[in-house]
Formats: C-alpha cells, structure tokens, sequence
C-alpha cells in the first residue's frame, strides 16, 4: 500500500489547453484561451477554467477518494488514477464551456451578429476539443 501511495508522487495531472493547436488561419488556441480566461482590453474576462474549478470542488473531490480507493484496492496503478482525475476536471472544463450561456458576460450584439448566435466561448468548436489533459 504504502508503495502505491508513494507512486502518486512521481506522477501529476493537468487539465486545460496547450500551445500547438491554432484555429484555422488563426492564433493559437491557447492564447486564445487566456485571453477569454482573463479578458483583454476588448474582451470581457470569461473564466471557463475558475468557473470549472469552483464547480469542481466537492465532485472532484468524491471522484479523487473513489480513485484512491481503487489505488489502494490494487485495482489501478498510481498513474492511471491521477490520469483518471485529470480526465475528470478536463471534462468540468469542457463543461464550464458548454454552459457559459448561464454564466458568462453576455455577447456585444456586433459579436452576436458576426457569429449568428449568443453563445459565449463558442464559435468553431476548437477550444472545447482543444481542452483535454495529460500526466507528466
């Protein structure tokens, strides 16, 4: 047991966006990312990522004992229970996207108009497939 417990220090999840991907003849989405994140001079802060974090504290914190459950039953390694995690909140990330309507800044009627819809954080898809995660 105590092995397993000390596997986990080897190992740590992160969930979000990396450099590399970029919108179609455009910036890369991780900028793109921060800047909706903390807003710029032109664009409100959407937090996707803080809202995510907030929401996920108690469910990720159920979803964490389970895993280490698990870890300490033998039935996972001690690297597939922080990807399992890491996996966890990169779908509350995803999910904070989907539901900015309910949340986030309104749209400016010029932005609503140029993308024929009102949804905040969307408009090709790209950021939301971009968010994902990994162990290092």
């Amino acid at each position: 047991m105590r092995n397993r417990l000390r596997a986990l220090e080897r190992h740590r999840g992160q969930a979000g966006v990396w450099s590399g991907a970029s919108y179609p003849g455009g910036p890369d989405v991780a900028d793109v990312a921060g800047y909706m994140e903390w807003g710029t001079a032109s664009v409100p802060s959407r937090p996707w990522m803080r809202t995510a974090a907030d929401a996920a504290d108690p469910t990720l914190l159920t979803y964490t004992r389970g895993q280490l459950l698990a870890l300490y039953m033998g039935g996972l390694s001690a690297r597939g229970m922080i990807a399992n995690v890491a996996a966890h909140h990169a779908e509350q990330q995803k999910n904070a996207v989907r539901t900015a309507s309910s949340w986030a800044v309104a749209l400016a009627p010029s932005t609503i108009a140029a993308k024929g819809h009102a949804r905040p954080l969307v408009d090709t898809g790209v950021l939301l497939q971009s968010i994902t995660y990994r162990v290092l």
